[in-house]
């Protein structure tokens, strides 16, 4: 057995949250039509690690007032300078890593669809959207991680094609979600609002 059979294929690194900037380094927004490739993965890998690559993927989001709208932008987008891989190996472990940048994309779209179904957004009251972030970050960090497991880090064919068919059907059912920049109107009276039963049920597993 070849050493980089015993590598665990990859990691989806850790979600970056700050205010929207540019990103650097000829950053990936996440795209329906453009699907990484093993060239887009610059950096120079960690060799203490045990995983045989790593994807680092950033999650930024902005809620700014202007007038009388408010506007939500939410970008989600890989980052090849913080990015590597160890060994080439397949193009099922390529896919492996486009599926974390995938279930990135799911969580990005299912964040966007709750903020817009709070009654009250308020940039100074955030409650409501905190607990919509903070439990699609939760939900996030449990997919990546039953991902890995399931699929034994690419190693079973069956079950990694049962979870990119699955969030890449997600993916579209929030198809309304996919533009980057929405405008919210701006309520009367602010007031902070938690996330409902059925917003919570919105966090499902595979």
């Amino acid at each position: 057995m070849s050493k980089a059979l015993l590598l665990l294929w990859c990691c989806y690194g850790a979600v970056s949250f700050a205010r929207v900037q540019a990103p650097t380094c000829d950053s990936i927004i996440w795209s329906d039509t453009r699907q990484l490739t093993w060239s887009d993965f610059r950096a120079l890998p960690e060799t203490t690690s045990a995983v045989g690559a790593l994807s680092f993927i950033s999650f930024h989001y902005q809620l700014v007032e202007e007038n009388d709208r408010q506007y939500l932008t939410v970008l989600n987008y890989f980052e090849p300078c913080k990015s590597w891989y160890k060994v080439y190996d397949t193009s099922l472990s390529l896919q492996h890593e486009q599926v974390h940048f995938n279930i990135d994309e799911y969580i990005r779209r299912l964040f966007i669809k709750e903020v817009k179904e709070l009654k009250t957004v308020s940039r100074f009251a955030f409650p409501g959207v905190r607990d919509v972030y903070f439990s699609a970050m939760r939900y996030r960090n449990f997919l990546h991680r039953r991902f890995d497991v399931e699929t034994d880090y690419h190693r079973n064919p069956v079950k990694e094609e049962h979870w990119h068919l699955d969030i890449t059907t997600r993916i579209s059912l929030l198809g309304a979600q996919k533009e980057m920049r929405y405008s919210l109107k701006k309520p009367a009276i602010a007031a902070p609002q938690r996330l409902s039963t059925a917003q919570r049920s919105n966090y499902t597993v595979p």
